[in-house]
């Protein structure tokens, strides 16, 4: 009567503490089991949106608030793979700010920080689609990949870009 339910929820317990956070522990409808597998449940939901903020985080350049290098290599990795599969068109623009360490030892890093955030809201402002990713390569480099997007589109979002820039 109170062994096996609680052996049962230890067991449900012990899998979501190896990692599956989709197990929600059963409660036996015994008003100490239902309080204690609700605060379980609680405490599993928020670790697994804590996960996932930090993957999320992981993916993101803290200063430019884009996509990093780690988000570039896998979708660029995941959208290869599945353009060369199927034959689409696949677009890739790198963009790279010019003269950018005399900028930076000119004005400082404080102005360096601020043209980099500029110059990655100009790329989100020149993607249109859900499926364009514009990311922050490393230090002053940018990229962006335009998934089933011959080089007409390309040459278009690239002149639309220099076209932000010199406004």
């Amino acid at each position: 009567f109170l062994f096996k339910p609680i052996r049962h929820m230890i067991q449900q317990m012990r899998l979501v503490a190896n990692g599956d956070l989709s197990i929600e522990v059963d409660h036996y409808g015994l008003k100490d089991f239902h309080e204690l597998a609700s605060n379980f449940n609680t405490m599993r939901e928020i670790v697994h949106a804590t996960m996932q903020d930090l993957e999320m985080m992981s993916l993101m350049d803290g200063l430019s608030v884009i996509g990093n290098r780690r988000l570039f290599d896998q979708t660029l990795e995941n959208v290869w793979r599945s353009h060369k599969r199927d034959g689409e068109s696949l677009s890739l623009i790198i963009c790279d700010i010019d003269f950018f360490k005399q900028f930076n030892d000119t004005y400082g890093h404080l102005e360096g920080y601020e043209c980099i955030r500029k110059v990655a809201h100009t790329l989100t402002k020149a993607i249109q689609r859900p499926s364009d990713l514009a990311c922050r390569y490393g230090g002053e480099e940018f990229t962006l990949i335009l998934p089933d997007t011959p080089l007409e589109g390309a040459l278009h979002v690239a002149e639309l870009i220099r076209q932000l820039m010199s406004q």
